[in-house]
């Protein structure tokens, strides 16, 4: 098992603020690495002697009946349990050395779906998917987050095959952020669902040609291959 150099002990890590803040390609970044981790709650171990390493990219599925501990290792991932002992690194971060100030930084790098829907009533969905993004700062009265949150929509749109709808917030979204290829990717699937075939082309060649690895890459230069 190759750890990240990082994690081996770098007083930076954990510990600088800049650091948690930074998006490049460090090595650990999108890993997962657990080495004979240990952790619990009070007294009690729950997982002992753990190890797991998850790839940049891979889609890891864990099963187990209840009580096995798949929620305690995801609230390890997450921060909010601290290995007993062991390394635990996910994205480059020793959560061991992880100070409680600097959680919060860590886990806006993290995406967390729960069980439970975990949404306030009184809000529309738009303004339940800005709340956590204004509260880490990455929104102002302005809302600059407003565009990823109507890709955020869109997608969820375009998933259950509200296609038309999903295109307008799209298309929305990718006016205010035209360099990004997830979104062009988004509007491309999107815009080829309902016919708009010179809107698909220039979008997926979009996504397709920027530097960027992302979630969908592969199925753009499918479709892509496919208008041509």
């Amino acid at each position: 098992m190759i750890v990240p150099p990082r994690a081996l002990g770098d007083p930076a890590q954990g510990s600088a603020g800049n650091d948690i803040e930074r998006f490049d390609d460090t090595p650990g970044r999108g890993e997962i690495l657990l080495t004979d981790v240990t952790v619990g709650y009070g007294g009690e171990t729950v997982l002992e002697d753990v190890s797991l390493e998850v790839g940049r990219g891979d889609f890891l599925c864990v099963e187990g009946p209840s009580g096995a501990g798949k929620t305690t290792l995801l609230r390890l991932l997450y921060g909010s349990l601290l290995p007993r002992s062991g390394l635990a690194v996910v994205d480059g971060v020793d959560l061991g050395q992880l100070r409680p100030r600097h959680v919060s930084r860590f886990r806006r790098r993290l995406g967390c779906v729960f069980q439970s829907y975990e949404l306030l009533p009184h809000l529309t969905a738009r303004e339940n998917v800005l709340l956590p993004l204004q509260l880490a700062q990455m929104a102002k009265e302005e809302a600059p987050a407003e565009p990823q949150v109507s890709d955020t929509l869109g997608w969820i749109l375009y998933k259950r095959g509200i296609y038309q709808r999903a295109l307008a917030l799209l298309q929305e979204s990718a006016a205010k952020l035209p360099e990004n290829p997830e979104v062009q990717y988004h509007l491309g699937m999107a815009a080829l669902k309902v016919g708009e075939t010179e809107t698909a082309k220039k979008s997926l060649a979009a996504a397709t040609a920027a530097p960027k690895d992302f979630i969908g890459k592969e199925e753009a230069r499918r479709a892509l291959a496919q208008l041509k």
